[in-house]
């Protein structure tokens, strides 16, 4: 059964709801333009939601989510703040 983006994005609202301590922002969110802000001029990418998780343990967990959910992830660290 296909999901449409909107179903799967509230299913991953939801279970973001159970770990309160992943900062997230979707596209609705005020947050979101200038999460998503590359120093690539040519970022075409619009994620699902933009997630961003302190330790191992917490991306260890939405790792196993997105595969489990068919959620292609692409992981951005460090860098300019």
């Amino acid at each position: 059964m296909a999901f449409s983006t909107g179903a799967k994005l509230q299913e991953l609202e939801a279970f973001l709801t159970e770990l309160p301590q992943i900062k997230y922002a979707t596209p609705s969110s005020s947050e979101y333009a200038s999460l998503r802000e590359t120093f690539t001029l040519n970022n075409k990418a619009v994620p699902l939601a933009i997630t961003r998780p302190q330790n191992a343990e917490d991306v260890a967990k939405l790792v196993r989510y997105s595969v489990s959910n068919g959620i292609d992830i692409t992981v951005r660290g460090g860098g300019h703040e």
